[in-house]
């Protein structure tokens, strides 16, 4: 595009492994992101899944992922994050499949939810359940466009599909 800007997006798939057995080189990577963010032009940050590798009584592995995305809270950069099955109860400690229905206990997200209310990602503009950011939709701004990033759940169930196609028809100037 004519007079288009350089920005950059990161993308932070799979932290899992880094939250029990590396969390410093995780931390590194949020601190360089901010420490980039005028330099590089970045102007959003996606995580796509698998945040963590599974709750723990004391949650110190969402512990550890607060701590990482606060750093990038207070360099004021937006960010998505996006559940895979290790961020829901359909995994247990160990990394093994929970007992119980998969399906059911995939939309079980209250650990994410806690540690990443709806009020703290500020790039989300609305949500597909209220109070949850599993189904979200999100916009930013860069290179002198509008930008639309959409959430959803692993294994959507067909209403968080159609909620989606909802908002990206809402949104047809954005990218």
């Amino acid at each position: 595009f004519a007079g288009a800007e350089n920005f950059l997006v990161p993308v932070l798939p799979d932290t899992q492994c880094a939250m029990h057995g590396k969390p410093e080189m995780f931390m590194s990577q949020m601190q360089w992101i901010a420490d980039n963010k005028a330099s590089a032009t970045i102007a959003f940050v996606v995580h796509v899944g698998d945040i963590v590798d599974w709750d723990t009584p004391d949650h110190a592995m969402w512990k550890t992922a607060s701590e990482g995305f606060r750093v990038l809270d207070d360099a004021g950069i937006p960010y998505v994050l996006t559940l895979g099955n290790h961020d829901t109860a359909a995994v247990k400690a160990g990394g093994s499949a929970a007992p119980g229905n998969v399906n059911a206990n995939l939309r079980i997200t209250d650990s994410f939810n806690r540690f990443f209310p709806v009020d703290r990602l500020a790039g989300q503009k609305g949500r597909f359940e209220e109070g949850k950011s599993d189904n979200a939709w999100y916009e930013f701004q860069a290179g002198g466009l509008d930008w639309l990033v959409i959430a959803l759940e692993l294994w959507p169930r067909q209403g968080a599909v159609d909620w989606a196609k909802k908002v990206a028809a809402a949104h047809p100037n954005h990218n």
